[in-house]
């Protein structure tokens, strides 16, 4: 059985897929600055555990929207 067809998305407002991308591309921001950062903190530095966190966390971010992508 096939799916009906989704309504377009109301105007002004994103649609699943224009949204995950969106999404997806500010995710990307986060932990490209995360490998910048990492390149420059000492290992020593305390900040380089958080900054090594929140780009675990954007990573799993990515992940989930790729699962979730895949689920759909």
């Amino acid at each position: 059985m096939s799916e009906p067809p989704r309504d377009p998305a109301p105007c002004g407002r994103l649609g699943d897929t224009e949204f995950e991308h969106t999404l997806r591309n500010q995710i990307a921001i986060v932990i490209g600055y995360c490998d910048l950062l990492l390149q420059e903190i000492r290992q020593d530095d305390p900040l380089r555990r958080d900054v090594v966190e929140m780009h675990k966390a954007a990573s799993t971010a990515i992940a989930m929207l790729r699962d979730q992508g895949e689920s759909v």
